[in-house]
């Protein structure tokens, strides 16, 4: 079973039940948030997944290929999100807003994982192999490129001012990050909405009043 196989067994949930590939990175995603990065063994996964550990490696080669396809979920779910948020209705500042909300409601629904990530990020990051940070870089700048030719129409609209659009993107994203962090650590105790709102004003007219 080759790796892009792999991956695309564990994101697929529809029509039926999830895939004991699906089962193993849930369960990875459960041994994370109660024990932390530095922390996972293949016997906590499979108790957590309810099965033998060996059956762990029949669907992953190695724990790295499961931190891997983990990542790679998050990111293919943001990919759906830019997809399905650029192609809002109107012009480039109402396809930016309909991002925004949506990649906030993204890190909210995974707020406890991302917490976890946030703390321990050089650990994960020693799980991976630099060929699989590569891939994940590249993977998210196609995120950031999308964003990129949205901020690039909102400048041809004369709603953003005139930037180069991948750093318009960057900066965006940037801000998001900040705002989903200050929820992830409940530091803001905003609206979804409102902070959506916030973002898009910094992103737009600075900090200034």
């Amino acid at each position: 079973m080759t790796d892009r196989s792999v991956i695309r067994l564990a994101l697929s949930g529809g029509g039926g039940r999830m895939p004991k590939s699906g089962i193993i990175i849930e369960a990875l995603k459960k041994v994370i948030i109660e024990k932390g990065v530095k922390n996972i063994t293949s016997e906590a996964i499979a108790k957590k997944a309810g099965m033998a550990k060996g059956t762990l490696y029949l669907y992953f080669k190695t724990k790295e290929d499961m931190i891997s396809t983990l990542v790679e979920s998050f990111l293919k779910e943001g990919e759906e999100l830019v997809g399905s948020s650029l192609r809002t209705k109107g012009g480039a500042i109402a396809k930016l807003r309909a991002f925004v909300e949506a990649d906030l409601s993204f890190y909210e629904k995974n707020h406890k994982i991302f917490r976890t990530l946030g703390m321990e990020n050089s650990a994960m990051g020693n799980l991976l192999s630099k060929a699989k940070k590569k891939m994940i870089l590249k993977r998210y700048f196609k995120i950031v490129e999308a964003i990129g030719r949205t901020v690039k129409e909102g400048i041809a609209e004369n709603k953003i001012e005139k930037m180069p659009p991948i750093e318009g993107a960057v900066l965006l994203m940037q801000i998001i990050h900040a705002y989903a962090g200050m929820r992830i650590h409940e530091i803001s105790k905003c609206s979804i909405a409102g902070n959506t709102d916030k973002v898009l004003k910094i992103f737009l007219n600075g900090v200034g009043v």
